[in-house]
């Protein structure tokens, strides 16, 4: 929590306290060395389900029975995580940090648990934005606990060892299309099971391992203090404007026109509650989700990245190679950049440099993935009808069958095989031009 005098923040930190409340030693037991190892695994636990989830839309959505709309599973998740990340600190603040920690593995199993048992579209919804809170706690919560539990020579090794334990589920897109064609009664579910599962050992192993001390950081303050510095405006601002722009971004030109009334309207009022929060924060919020002071004497640095499309259904050697490229880039930028922001700010806003850090970044990839989506299904849908008429006819399909096929490959494919003239041949060259079909939308 963020020390406050009289005239503002203590950027100076006058007041601090060592990290393990101790004289600068942490005591390294089995029992520490366990804990370590279950807060490293709550990190990587905290964004399983999203990996899942995101690699079996299209199973999902077939699943479900639904036409449009899945882009909002991952898009919820990280929006509840970009929502609850600003107030994370206070909770601990309020709860401890060993509560918080197991409370947000609950809310990440019982999001798990509502993925893995839906029946509906509103129960995956509910079940994403639940494991989403969780993982807002999981995130902070785990890198900032193992920093505790461990002996500072260490702190370099507990950072491998986050990595390391999101390295199993790397090759997640892998794991998605194997049991979704190989287990056609639990198809795509086992993507939440196995994060139910894997985040149930975690929690179980944090409730007889993480017994952190209780620091002073908080004492001289009662929790109606402290519920009172909590910026309730801001949040709803933000949180409020950032759905509603979302819900336009995902919903022109794709379900409604983009000058129709419901996407201008959510566009609008979107985009001017989010510049209401900005001059709220900026000019009247007594204690601001984005104190002044975190920017005070900074410099901003810009990097930039490149894109695939020469990526072809010709060349997977080369859409590989280019995809781990891409990946390196994101690794080689995501880490660092949140560890200078939380060395260059002051020492009494690491904390709020720290949560900033993944409220941008989930907040960033939100807009962006539903800009993201909303151009590639719109393309799809344009192209994809004339991809796979011109290869069924190449492939011999007779012409007097291809309206029908088209509709039913589209809306039925179970029921090519009841098409006049669908032969072996005619559906591989149209499994082929759907290739391209999706190499089209993704360059563009």
């Amino acid at each position: 929590m963020r020390l406050v005098h009289s005239g503002g923040i203590d950027v100076n930190n006058t007041q601090a306290i060592k990290g393990d409340d101790s004289d600068g030693k942490v005591i390294w037991s089995t029992r520490s060395i366990f804990a370590a190892v279950f807060l490293a695994g709550l990190y990587t636990g905290s964004q399983v389900i999203l990996y899942f989830t995101g690699g079996s839309l299209s199973f999902i959505e077939d699943d479900l029975k639904l036409s449009r709309g899945s882009a909002w599973l991952p898009t919820v998740n990280i929006l509840a995580i970009a929502a609850a990340c600003p107030y994370a600190g206070y909770l601990q603040d309020l709860f401890g940090k060993r509560y918080i920690a197991l409370f947000g593995s609950l809310c990440i199993c019982v999001g798990c648990a509502l993925m893995d048992s839906t029946k509906s579209f509103g129960q995956a919804l509910a079940g994403m934005a639940i494991s989403g809170l969780g993982a807002a706690i999981g995130e902070l919560t785990g890198p900032a606990g193992l920093a505790e539990v461990v002996p500072v020579k260490y702190r370099g090794y507990s950072l491998a060892l986050v990595t390391a334990f999101v390295i199993p589920f790397c090759p997640y897109l892998m794991y998605v299309e194997m049991w979704s064609h190989h287990d056609t009664k639990v198809g795509w579910r086992w993507g939440p099971w196995v994060a139910l599962i894997y985040n149930g050992i975690i929690g179980i192993g944090l409730l007889f391992t993480y017994h952190p001390v209780m620091h002073t950081r908080a004492e001289g303050f009662s929790r109606k203090a402290i519920l009172k510095r909590i910026d309730y405006i801001g949040g709803i601002l933000s949180i409020t404007g950032l759905t509603l722009f979302l819900v336009a971004l995902q919903s022109g030109g794709y379900t409604h026109s983009w000058t129709s009334a419901y996407v201008l309207c959510t566009l609008l009022i979107g985009l001017l509650l989010i510049f209401a929060w900005v001059v709220y924060e900026w000019k009247f919020a007594r204690h601001p989700m984005v104190p002044g002071e975190l920017f005070k004497g900074q410099r901003i640095v810009g990097l930039g990245g490149a894109g695939r499309s020469c990526c072809t259904p010709e060349n997977p050697k080369l859409t590989v190679a280019l995809g781990s490229l891409a990946s390196f880039g994101v690794g080689g930028v995501l880490v660092p950049a949140a560890t200078v922001a939380m060395i260059v700010c002051p020492d009494a806003l690491i904390t709020t440099a720290a949560t900033l850090s993944l409220s941008l970044r989930t907040v960033d990839g939100s807009i962006g993935y539903s800009i993201y989506y909303n151009i590639f299904a719109t393309k799809l849908t344009q192209k994809l009808p004339t991809y796979v008429a011109t290869y069924a006819l190449a492939a011999g399909l007779p012409p007097s069958s291809v309206e029908l096929f088209v509709g039913t490959f589209l809306t039925a494919p179970e029921s090519l095989a009841e098409v006049p003239g669908v032969t072996p041949e005619v559906i591989a060259g149209v499994t082929l031009g759907m290739r391209w079909a999706y190499m089209y939308r993704e360059q563009h």
